[in-house]
């Protein structure tokens, strides 16, 4: 009995590390399974040129009011055959956890300055269990636990500047 309860207790202690998605302006790579928080001037352009250099995963983008330019993604070498843009609106909680409970889309792209804890809770089990790479676009950096990776985004010459404020280990 004392073996199995040891045995046991090394599981629950076990750490799981997250799988992440390699990226050259993070030298750790994005994390999967999990929610990653990208503020500031150039998150959009720091997450298309994510987007060009994985050209294989299946892209959902949701926004509370649609904004995004189709024809950018393509001037960005995207093949917009692989993204599926969502207006959530008020029910863009909903349209998140759809998307991540679909089980089809690597990554899931959510550009919306508001979200609850509970709702941010929610999503981040979501995408524990779908192994998607979930991207929150914010204009400032929010304090939110459910978050592994909190980048600040800055614009240079050289293209966008990320700057890691958190990242749970």
């Amino acid at each position: 009995m004392d073996a199995v309860l040891a045995q046991l207790k090394q599981l629950v202690d076990t750490r799981t590390e997250k799988s992440t998605v390699a990226f050259s302006l993070l030298p750790s790579g994005l994390p999967q399974g999990a929610i990653t928080e990208i503020s500031g001037h150039g998150k959009t352009e720091f997450v298309l040129q994510f987007l060009r250099e994985q050209p294989d995963l299946g892209v959902a983008w949701i926004e509370k009011n649609f904004s995004a330019y189709p024809f950018g993604f393509l001037q960005q070498q995207i093949n917009l055959d692989r993204v599926l843009f969502m207006e959530g609106q008020r029910e863009i909680d909903w349209c998140i956890y759809q998307a991540l409970r679909a089980q089809v889309f690597q990554v899931v792209v959510v550009y919306c300055d508001q979200l609850d804890l509970k709702s941010l809770r929610r999503i981040q089990l979501q995408s524990e269990k779908s192994l998607a790479c979930t991207l929150w676009l914010t204009d400032e950096p929010k304090q939110a636990w459910p978050v592994h990776l909190r980048i600040r985004i800055e614009r240079s010459p050289d293209g966008p500047q990320p700057t890691i404020l958190k990242q749970r280990s």
